[in-house]
């Protein structure tokens, strides 16, 4: 459908085309459009002395063909552009090219471009479809002013040319106008004729459709001006600079009607009123989507290219980091740049890929630890401190710590033993300082281990401010209470003077944060949970306690599964609780051997035979002792 400036439907063609959308036309090996052509006429002088001369048509088709065949902006290739200057823009021969050649050259696919420069006029026709009673006429060079029904080009002929040609992209530009002989003007006044009557542009709206444009320099009732300070029409040289990239809003390389139309209107209609004139560019036509004439390659979009090799060259070299800046760079400075989008899509899938595989790769290594830890074959605080090391980042530990990293890794993966890690840790340590072996803190532990430390010195300022008075110093004397960060020690075995320990050392403070993960460790399961099923199983193992009706064998059988059930739970005790477990244990089989006494003494109970039943509680708790005495034992010896 054709519209108005305003956006306001309007008749359509009586040849309608298909919609065209956006799209890149194709370019041959020359970097040149396969599929655009063009068509540019100027004309200065004309054969009729009748018809006055222009000083700048010429010029402003040269400089619109100098644009459409520029391989860094039109890119049409320049057999594919008839360029007539003057006497070669005869009536025969743009005929020729408009109706005949153009057709030929062109097809569906094709982009269609014709510019005219120079004179228009109207002529009164009786026979003409617009509503003014008045046809328009292009004027060729060998035009007739006197018979421009037979010697002028009417806009009914490129009407019908237009018809010819099957390109659903074509532009129509026109610098002239038709309101009569004006000073610095591009129409003249006919002989004899009266044409400063109001003159209508239904022409305009039966050449545009759909992807088909018409873009004139001026209103029907406009002047179009050419000035000597720019050498060149106003409307044709704010057109071939809009073509440049002055049009180009956006920034992204293309120039497409709906900008370029947007610029000619703002800056045509500004500097003609300040040389005392009225243009107001008038177009027709719409599309689908975006129709361009010119691509060209922006500041932005070299660098933006360029940043692009570069990215493309580091994501091939293995450094996604520096890819992903670079082509982020180049969405920055080109929005559309489809490459550089492309390749942050790529990276975000490979990071993302490599992010799941890093986190199941951990999941694996923890689980290792955690099995280690569960067999006793690693101790609480090792296993902490190998599990704070693959939980880090191995770029912001210190030289030492990573040493201690990769062995962790080392361990996880199972390329190295228990024995040889705890080896590797001991060494580590001995040849580190305390400040080489501080553990880069998340900001969460940072400050939990802040709000201690304050707590600490709040608790250190609650201390007297004096301490007993050394033996050496001078009577009556008083020793002022050393600071917070001051931690005062006497070694000396002779002196009686009182140890003060008012602040943690350097140890202490660093390993505050693996006692945390230690105590949760020891924590879980509670001894609360542990204990109930302790008992609950002890209980079972007494009510299966039949003296009088066990055989030897089964006797003894009993007694192997009670010893070996002690044993176990002395492996099995958190540190410091066999003895407790190994009590309990007991407890629990002398509950469940009761059964036994009410069972064979009535309801009565034997306190001999209850006196009997008490060192099974006595053996349970040593034998439960003994294990984790074993236990220790072996964990010792493994490591060393």
């Amino acid at each position: 459908m054709v519209t108005t400036r305003d956006g306001s439907p309007e008749s359509s063609s009586p040849y309608p085309t298909p919609p065209v959308q956006s799209r890149r036309n194709v370019l041959d090996a020359d970097g040149y459009r396969i599929d655009a052509h063009a068509v540019v006429i100027g004309i200065n002088n004309y054969q009729d002395p009748q018809i006055p001369a222009l000083r700048y048509a010429v010029a402003d088709a040269q400089s619109m063909y100098d644009v459409l065949t520029d391989p860094q902006i039109g890119r049409f290739r320049p057999t594919n552009v008839k360029l007539m200057l003057d006497g070669q823009a005869t009536y025969k021969r743009i005929k020729s090219e408009i109706g005949t050649m153009l057709p030929r050259r062109t097809d569906a696919d094709s982009t269609v471009c014709i510019y005219f420069a120079g004179h228009g006029a109207p002529y009164i026709d009786a026979k003409t479809t617009s509503r003014d009673g008045m046809e328009k006429y292009l004027i060729p060079y060998d035009a007739d002013a006197d018979d421009l029904r037979a010697s002028g080009l009417s806009m009914e002929t490129i009407q019908d040319y237009f018809g010819y040609i099957t390109s659903r992209q074509l532009i129509f530009f026109l610098d002239c106008c038709y309101s009569g002989g004006a000073q610095n003007g591009r129409s003249f006044d006919l002989p004899g004729i009266a044409t400063r009557a109001t003159l209508n542009d239904d022409f305009l709206e039966s050449l545009a459709s759909d992807a088909r444009f018409v873009v004139t320099a001026c209103g029907m009732n406009e002047v179009s001006l050419e000035t000597t300070e720019i050498g060149h029409g106003l409307f044709s040289y704010f057109l071939v600079e809009g073509l440049k990239g002055a049009a180009d809003i956006d920034r992204d390389g293309l120039v497409t009607m709906d900008e370029l139309y947007a610029y000619l209107y703002e800056n045509v209609e500004r500097e003609s009123q300040k040389l005392g004139g009225r243009m107001r560019p008038m177009r027709r036509g719409s599309a689908s989507g975006d129709v361009y004439l010119t691509q060209y390659e922006t500041a932005e979009q070299r660098r933006a290219d360029a940043a692009h090799l570069e990215a493309t060259a580091a994501l091939e070299a293995d450094d996604p980091v520096t890819a992903r800046q670079l082509w982020q760079e180049c969405v920055t400075l080109v929005p559309s740049h489809a490459s550089a989008r492309d390749g942050l899509a790529k990276i975000a899938e490979r990071l993302e890929s490599e992010r799941a595989r890093d986190q199941e790769l951990l999941s694996g290594r923890q689980r290792v630890l955690e099995g280690l830890r569960r067999s006793r074959v690693l101790q609480v605080e090792d296993y902490a401190q190998a599990l704070e090391l693959l939980d880090s980042d191995p770029a912001a530990l210190s030289p030492h710590l990573y040493e201690l990293y990769t062995f962790a890794t080392a361990l996880a993966d199972k390329r190295i033993t228990t024995a040889q890690y705890l080896k590797s840790v001991q060494y580590a340590r001995r040849n580190a300082t305390p400040s080489q072996m501080a553990m880069p803190q998340p900001p969460m532990v940072r400050a939990m281990a802040e709000e201690r430390k304050a707590e600490r010195e709040r608790t250190v300022q609650s201390v007297p401010s004096t301490v007993p008075p050394s033996p050496t110093a001078p009577s009556g004397g008083a020793v002022a209470a050393p600071s917070p960060q001051i931690r005062e020690e006497n070694t000396s075995k002779s002196s009686t003077q009182p140890v003060l320990r008012l602040a943690p050392t350097p140890s202490e403070e660093r390993s505050s944060d693996s006692v945390t993960v230690i105590t949760a460790i020891e924590a879980a399961p509670s001894w609360k949970r542990r204990g109930v099923a302790l008992f609950v199983q002890a209980v079972v193992l007494g009510l299966a306690y039949e003296p009088y009706q066990f055989g030897k064998g089964l006797m003894m059988l009993w007694l192997a599964a009670a010893v070996a059930f002690a044993l176990v739970v002395g492996w099995t005790a958190p540190r410091g609780s066999a003895l407790r477990s190994g009590i309990l244990a007991g407890v629990g089989v002398f509950a469940g051997t009761m059964r036994y006494a009410f069972t064979y003494w009535g309801n009565l109970l034997d306190l001999e035979e209850v006196f009997r039943l008490v060192p099974i509680v006595i053996a349970v708790a040593v034998l439960a002792f003994i294990g984790s005495l074993v236990r220790r034992w072996t964990t010792r010896r493994s490591g060393a």
